[in-house]
């Protein structure tokens, strides 16, 4: 979880390192009941912020939860991906 509080926003994210690919039932979960239950216990009105979520998985993503992921504006990312980007840095 990443909060900026002035800016009002907030970026939910979750790991999965299990050598499955991600199913559509996982992301909705973090979106739907995960996500707003963060929210609340962090006293927020999520109407009033920005909220991004984002999802890391070892083994990729299938494709309804790519989908999804694309309907619902999940950032979805996974290992090949992640590796990119740090060779980038590097």
């Amino acid at each position: 979880m990443g909060v900026n509080w002035q800016a009002h926003q907030l970026l939910l994210g979750e790991c999965k390192w299990g050598e499955q690919a991600i199913d559509k039932q996982t992301v909705r979960e973090l979106l739907e009941k995960r996500g707003p239950r963060i929210i609340g216990k962090m006293g927020i009105d999520e109407n009033l912020w920005q909220v991004t979520y984002l999802f890391f998985a070892r083994s990729g993503f299938t494709p309804a939860a790519q989908a999804y992921g694309q309907k619902m504006g999940i950032w979805l990312v996974d290992l090949e991906q992640m590796m990119a980007v740090l060779d980038r840095a590097a």
